[in-house]
């Protein structure tokens, strides 16, 4: 019976996401979990989001970031082909079809 109501719950959240969709925290890599390209950041979180887009693994200012955004509405988020990690703060990141 517990399992019935966990999927239920899952299926609302998995119909509330936009389509094509990524998670709204965490750390992405760059090719494996999202490609290079651009995409729409919405916050997921009534305080806003935060994306780090990383040159290396370590994402350190002044040598590993390659851009820092903060997503208080919907941001834009180029992510370009020498990218190697992308966190993601409360915020989805869907393809922007550019």
């Amino acid at each position: 019976m517990s399992f019935i109501g966990a999927g239920s719950a899952g299926i609302g959240i998995l119909l509330a996401s936009p389509c094509n969709a990524l998670p709204s925290t965490g750390a992405l890599l760059v090719p494996d979990d999202i490609t290079p390209g651009y995409y729409w950041a919405n916050p997921t979180d009534s305080t806003g989001g935060y994306v780090e887009v990383c040159a290396d693994y370590t994402c350190d200012i002044g040598g590993g970031m390659i851009e820092n955004y903060s997503v208080d509405g919907r941001t834009m988020i180029p992510i370009p082909d020498h990218a190697r990690m992308v966190n993601v703060h409360y915020a989805t990141l869907s393809p922007a079809g550019v």
